[in-house]
């Protein structure tokens, strides 16, 4: 829990200021380190400010927890990667179709695997899993919103689908790190696509009649 003092002080930061884009990024790079280290639940405020050799209270003027400190320290990354293969527009086929088999998410599961091993294993924490599953199903809705063709009748309301799509990636991922991600990144792109594009019917090879 953050004091009033604190909070306070919090909004009154100056987030362009070099200094605390300096401060930010260390104790998002020690946070990662030492979850690669201890596992997440291992890992206390103290281990980070201690590593970082940066004060509580400095901590504390930034972040209420530690989990907040991780989905921010991701943020970014996340923002990136919803930039480059978030923007689609259904009323291109071609083009949409590209962009759903867009492999960078798993690029950069791949990127940063020693950290997947661990945040989407039993010592991961489920608060910040949450927290990448509402972000995804947030950027997929707006995706959505912003490229389906007008006119058309829903089958499935958006929000519903866009959980649909964010629930089945995150899962996808779970099991290719577990399974030591043998598959290439474009591989288990593609395989997400067919299955949310041609359905579990032709995924089993059964035809419908």
């Amino acid at each position: 829990m953050v004091i009033p003092a604190l909070h306070n002080r919090r909004r009154n930061i100056n987030q362009d200021d070099p200094r605390v884009k300096r401060t930010l990024k260390l104790l998002g790079d020690t946070l990662l380190e030492l979850i690669v280290e201890k596992g997440y639940d291992d890992v206390s405020i103290q281990h980070i400010t201690d590593r970082a050799n940066v004060s509580r209270t400095t901590f504390y003027l930034h972040f209420k927890d530690k989990d907040e400190l991780l989905f921010a320290s991701m943020r970014a990354m996340y923002d990136d990667l919803v930039a480059s293969t978030h923007n689609i527009d259904f009323r291109n086929v071609a083009a949409a179709e590209a962009a759903m088999c867009d492999p960078a998410d798993f690029e950069h599961v791949q990127k940063y695997i020693q950290f997947y091993r661990v945040m989407l294993s039993k010592n991961g924490s489920m608060a910040f899993l949450l927290s990448v599953l509402d972000y995804l199903a947030a950027t997929m809705l707006a995706a959505l919103q912003q490229g389906k063709p007008g006119g058309v009748q829903l089958h499935i309301p958006l929000p519903i689908l866009a959980h649909i799509m964010a629930g089945s990636e995150i899962g996808v991922m779970t099991w290719w790190v577990k399974n030591g991600t043998t598959q290439t990144p474009a591989q288990m792109a593609q395989f997400l696509y067919d299955a949310h594009s041609k359905g579990i019917w032709w995924a089993l090879g059964i035809e419908k009649t």
